[in-house]
């Protein structure tokens, strides 16, 4: 008999996952703290460089970039940073620094 737990991302978005995975949120595909393993800092989806005329463009592919991987809401503040004592703080930490990278 598998038990199956609720986990909250933080910003109204709720998923199931079975008590024989961890209650972690990054092992859940559909998650926003979810990091597929061809995500990463050398992984590049923005192609063109922002400079002072492409603005527009760059902020459009930025974008789209973002929602497609599910991590607007770190960029929107949605998903705000959880307490250090949950166990969804070392995942919020580990997208919001790709993120930033």
């Amino acid at each position: 008999m598998t038990e199956t737990n609720s986990n909250s991302t933080g910003h109204g978005q709720e998923f199931n996952t079975n008590s024989s995975a961890a209650s972690d949120p990054s092992l859940v595909p559909s998650s926003p703290f979810y990091i597929h393993p061809s995500e990463g800092p050398s992984f590049v989806s923005i192609t063109h460089v922002l400079t002072e005329n492409n603005y527009h463009s760059w902020s459009r592919s930025f974008r789209m970039a973002l929602i497609s991987k599910n991590k607007m809401g770190f960029l929107m503040g949605s998903i705000p940073v959880p307490s250090p004592t949950n166990i969804s703080y070392h995942s919020w930490e580990r997208c919001n620094t790709l993120i930033m990278s």
